[in-house]
């Protein structure tokens, strides 16, 4: 394990925590609790934020039993397929794109519908209303981070009194200090993690099966890992296995991502589908607060794997 790569991902997330606390306005912050707690909710996302929105609509669906859970939706689908066409609903926003605000201004004037854009991105000398600036970095990882954190936490406190539980309560404490589990993190996954990089390194295949809440994170960093290794990587959804068991094959490996719900999935593929080559990630805290932890890990999984292929880049070209 490189741990100068811990190192600074246990930096980053220091930095992102302070931002948390000095940066965010009191303002701003009641903005987001204001829409957040609103029914007819719905979050939309440009592709890059998707695992702050994704965390949010967890958070919120499984913890506020007693409102509707909102609705997630990637931000392309949701200006074709739902605001041409729905009326009454509140309005999330999270992007990184800055072309996405006028679109959203735009809709926002025509349908006069209740709305708030959240973005790190803002052209300079264009002001538009209900848009709050959140930078918590220079990077993609240490804003998804901070969103991820700010937004969870912030939907914790929106929880009426009478939903609140130890449960949500113990979650709002560690959602807010990820810092202090890194190392410890690292130490518990380290031979998994070590372990699918080995095996991307030797051109063998890694197959990922994940529930949809940790799904969204995988999908998104298969997504940015370097090209030249990216056709080794692929990304299943947990529920597939039970329509047809995965076909057992030479050099790949399935990683299952998860928590303690899901220990009668996994075992179902173990033992009734027979599959011998898997390695069990098997996230044990909260479903709310692991994707969290799995974001920090797959991470590091990416540093990793870009300097594997900037080290073969320079080969080929020293060669």
């Amino acid at each position: 394990m490189k741990y100068d790569i811990i190192e600074e991902i246990k930096r980053e997330v220091i930095e992102v925590e302070r931002k948390l606390k000095e940066v965010v306005t009191v303002e701003e912050t009641g903005k987001v609790k204001d829409i957040i707690s609103k029914n007819n909710l719905i979050i939309t996302y440009s592709y890059l934020r998707k695992i702050p929105s994704s965390i949010l609509y967890w958070t919120l669906t499984t913890l506020n039993i007693e409102k509707h859970h909102p609705t997630l939706l990637d931000l392309t689908s949701f200006l074709t397929h739902v605001a041409p066409y729905r009326r009454n609903y509140n309005l999330l926003a999270i992007t990184s794109n800055p072309n996405s605000l006028k679109r959203l201004y735009d809709i926002y004037k025509l349908l006069n519908i209740n709305m708030l854009v959240l973005s790190e991105n803002i052209p300079k000398g264009v002001k538009y209303p209900n848009v709050v600036k959140l930078n918590f970095g220079s990077s993609l990882f240490e804003n998804n981070l901070g969103y991820a954190m700010y937004l969870s936490s912030l939907a914790i406190e929106t929880l009426p009194e009478n939903v609140v539980t130890r449960r949500s309560s113990r979650l709002y404490g560690e959602v807010k200090d990820m810092a202090s589990i890194v190392y410890s993190l690292f130490d518990k996954y380290r031979n998994i993690i070590d372990n699918i990089i080995a095996k991307v390194v030797k051109g063998e295949h890694v197959a990922f099966i994940a529930p949809g809440y940790l799904k969204d994170i995988i999908d998104t960093y298969l997504y940015l890992i370097p090209y030249d290794l990216r056709d080794k990587l692929h990304s299943y959804g947990l529920s597939v296995i039970f329509e047809e068991c995965p076909q057992p094959r030479t050099k790949l490996t399935y990683v299952v991502c998860r928590t303690g719900v899901e220990e009668l999935s996994y075992r179902y593929l173990k033992f009734t589908c027979n599959i011998e080559n898997v390695l069990d990630l098997n996230i044990n805290v909260d479903p709310i607060s692991a994707p969290i932890y799995l974001l920090l890990l797959m991470e590091y999984v990416l540093r990793c794997l870009n300097t594997v292929s900037q080290d073969s880049h320079n080969y080929s070209q020293d060669a």
